[in-house]
This record gives structure tokens, sequence and C-alpha cells, in this order.
């Protein structure tokens, strides 16, 4: 039996047991009774080490020493990467002994490590866990993949992360691997907007995929790499009519009021080709040329240039 509680950070615990044996012998079955009294408590740390625990626990038996145990455990680093715990024990029967472990998940394998000491031994323990996906563009070091794995492609954005699966981030080819999915059923794969680069504008920020039993199957996101602009487009003095359409290399946009049209994935210098109708005057060509505002501002998040677009 026991009872628990937490208080202001602080949760402890107290149990109390009797066990009940006997020496096995059938001529003289004497039982024997053992009480272990137990109490435990939990220290949060947050306010000096965020993400981090102290603990403490006392046991005390009728039949055998006590034994104490003090422990620290957390996580650190960004998306709770590496895990933490060391303990020490003092036993009054078996002497001192103590513990150290970590690990640390990435998007490109697990690490582990492990160290302990008794009166007895000491050891040492590491490994590692991963895997390696070769596809057509590439390699990509993932996590220990297990059945339907996803390959995930950026266009070309790196360090971009998954949105429910943190610790995972696109290489500097744009390229990823979601390590698990779920076979004949639909899975969700969505990228974490937050983590996009300034250069970087996601048309689509979720792909669905249902891929069959140990399959590889990709999920292609469409991303403009390069700069973001606001440009007003004027034809003869006056704002390119509602609705034209823009082409840059590689992007293209809708004319909005006022001669107004937003790109991304721009180049810093190129030609804008814009058209609102099959007539030779309804269509005309500006070169725009953003070096000049990037001098002045080396990362902007969206650039603003006025242009005459001539027939």
């Amino acid at each position: 039996m026991g009872i628990s509680s937490q208080v202001h950070g602080i949760a402890w615990s107290l149990s109390y047991s009797d066990a009940h044996s006997s020496d096995g012998d059938e001529e003289n079955d004497e039982p024997h009774s053992d009480k272990v009294v137990t109490l435990s408590l939990s220290v949060a740390l947050s306010h000096l080490l965020p993400g981090s625990y102290a603990g403490y626990t006392l046991t005390s038996s009728r039949h055998s020493a006590d034994s104490q145990m003090v422990s620290l455990n957390g996580t650190m680093l960004d998306n709770h990467a590496l895990s933490y715990a060391v303990s020490q024990t003092l036993d009054q029967q078996n002497g001192h002994s103590g513990s150290l472990t970590a690990s640390y998940s990435s998007g490109r394998g697990d690490l582990n490590l492990g160290y302990s000491r008794d009166s007895q031994a000491t050891r040492l323990n590491y490994g590692a866990s991963g895997g390696i996906l070769i596809h057509r563009h590439g390699v990509v070091f993932t996590p220990e993949m297990n059945g339907a794995v996803v390959l995930i492609d950026a266009g070309g954005a790196g360090g971009v992360t998954l949105a429910n699966q943190r610790t995972i981030a696109t290489n500097r080819d744009g390229y990823a691997v979601l390590p698990f999915a779920t076979a004949y059923h639909r899975n969700d794969v969505a990228l974490d907007s937050h983590s996009l680069p300034e250069n970087v504008d996601l048309a689509n920020s979720t792909v669905t995929r249902v891929p069959t039993k140990d399959a590889v199957v990709l999920a292609r996101f469409h991303t403009h790499v390069g700069y973001k602009a606001l440009f007003t487009l004027q034809s003869q003095g006056q704002p390119l009519p509602f609705g034209s359409e823009v082409h840059a290399k590689d992007t293209s946009s809708i004319v909005a009021s006022e001669g107004q049209v937003y790109l991304a994935g721009l180049a810093p210098k190129g030609t804008l080709y814009a058209q609102w109708g099959p007539g030779p005057q309804q269509h005309c060509t500006a070169r725009y040329d953003l070096t000049p505002t990037l001098a002045q501002t080396p990362h902007p998040l969206i650039l603003q240039q006025t242009l005459t677009c001539p027939f």
C-alpha cells in the first residue's frame, strides 16, 4: 500500500509492503516476513536546468540493509534530442554503485552511451543505429527503418523539419526520410513552415501517401528557393490589369489590385513576363534587379520594387 502527492513541483510517494515467504522445507516450513518501507522524492529543476528532474529514494527493510539512491535525469538540445540519466546508490550491504547513460536521437541516426560501476566491476557500453537510403538523386542517412518508409523531397530546401517529427530534418540537398509509415493507410507528411529558411517559400505543406508493405514512397513538396518580392507593375503609366499572369524563371503568380504581384523563388536579377490577353498590346516585359536593396538589407523578408513594363 502507499500514498503519493505533488506540491509545487515536488512529487513524493511513501509505500509499505509486507512480503511472506517460506524456506521450502516441508518438515520445517516456517514462514518469513519482510517489511519494506520506501520513500521517493522527485523535484523538477526547470528553473536551473530546463527539462531535468532530481530524485531521491530511500528503502528500509527489516531483514536487509537500508539503501539510498540519488538521481538526475532529463533532456537537452532542440526537440529534446539528447536525454541523460545519472544515479548514485549507497547500499549498507553492497557498498556504492553508480551509472551514467546518455542517448542522442537525430534524423540521421541514434547514438547511445552507458557507464556503470559497482564493487564488482566497471562497465562501459556504447552503440549506434540508423540506416542509409540510396535514391536516384543521392544518399540519405536515416534513423533505423522499419517497414514502409517515405522519402521526402523538399525541392532543395535544407534544414526543414517535419511538423510531427522535429528531430528529422532535410539534408543540404533537401531530402529526408520518415523511417516508419503505416502500410495500406493514409500517411500525412507535413513540413514545419516555421523551420523554413528565409529564402524558401512553400507551396504545399502536407503530402498524403498510401504505401504498400515495405515500400519506399516519394513525398514531393513544391518549394520556391530564392528571394521573395512584391512588385508593383505599371504599363503606360497605369497599373497592370487585375488577374494578369506574371511569369519568371521557375515561378509565376497573378496580379492583384493596383498592379501588385507577389513572387517567390527569385534570382537576384531576372526578367518578368506579364500577359492579360491575346492581343499584341496585352503583354509586356520588365527587368528587375534586387541587388541594390539586398546591399542595404542583407536578410529582408519581402523585397518591394516598382517596375515599368513596356510592350
